[in-house]
């Protein structure tokens, strides 16, 4: 049975690659030069890409401070 903060680092890392996965789609839509002549809202794509970006930060963040207090009781037995 996992502790509840590898239960922790395992969902933020699935929400991390997620993320990730989504961020890369994005590049690759706003690269081609179909997607500004199509009529997709690009507006949409640019803030979705910021949110995701802010979201990453911040699940990166707790990730990072979920693995330092996970070490240091991993250290403590």
């Amino acid at each position: 049975m996992k502790s509840p903060l590898a239960q922790r680092m395992e969902n933020l890392e699935q929400t991390i690659e997620g993320i990730t996965n989504r961020l890369e789609e994005l590049n690759h839509l706003l690269a081609q030069p179909d997607t500004y002549g199509n009529g997709t809202d690009i507006r949409q794509l640019n803030r979705e890409y910021a949110e995701l970006k802010s979201s990453l930060e911040e699940n990166s963040q707790q990730w990072e401070e979920t693995a330092i207090k996970l070490e240091a009781l991993e250290e403590s037995f």
